[in-house]
């Protein structure tokens, strides 16, 4: 049994503070509303601090906690584990880990999903995964590009 990692990044024209701040604090904002990401349409994503700080979906029929974080350092890097309640078993738990690199453009963004039981880099999995990810990066570049905050 092996344990595989999927990589997608991205580059945002925004400083990595910004970067960071949309990722986290924003997450609502950009994470998509359908059942591939969702619980519920109408479902909340965030962070939240209670009593250690994790991703959490709040839906109308309670809090359902997505994973918890292991690293916060903003604007630098934020890792976590990763639990995806729809479709999930037990040993499906992963970690992510997104980095935010200052680039001459911007930030380069960039999101390792690991720990998959039995993924094959580059194998139709390992795509499947990669694209999950690649899709809502669309709506956060989205987010990013539309943001008013002035890098402090």
């Amino acid at each position: 049994m092996t344990s595989g990692a999927v990589t997608v990044s991205t580059v945002v024209g925004v400083a990595p503070a910004i970067a960071f701040q949309v990722f986290c604090e924003e997450i609502d904002r950009w994470w998509r509303r359908n059942p591939r990401y969702r619980l519920n349409t109408d479902s909340v994503v965030r962070f939240v601090e209670r009593p250690t700080r994790r991703l959490v979906e709040v839906t109308p029929e309670g809090t359902v906690d997505l994973g918890d974080v292991l690293r916060w350092e903003p604007p630098h890097l934020l890792r976590m584990s990763w639990r995806v309640p729809i479709g999930a078993v037990p040993e499906s738990d992963t970690t992510v880990e997104v980095r935010f690199e200052p680039e001459k453009a911007g930030t380069r963004v960039t999101i390792v999903h690991a720990g998959w039981i039995d993924l094959e880099t580059g194998g139709a999995a390992a795509s499947v995964v990669g694209l999950w990810w690649s899709n809502p990066l669309v709506d956060y570049l989205a987010a990013c590009a539309s943001t008013t905050e002035v890098d402090a």
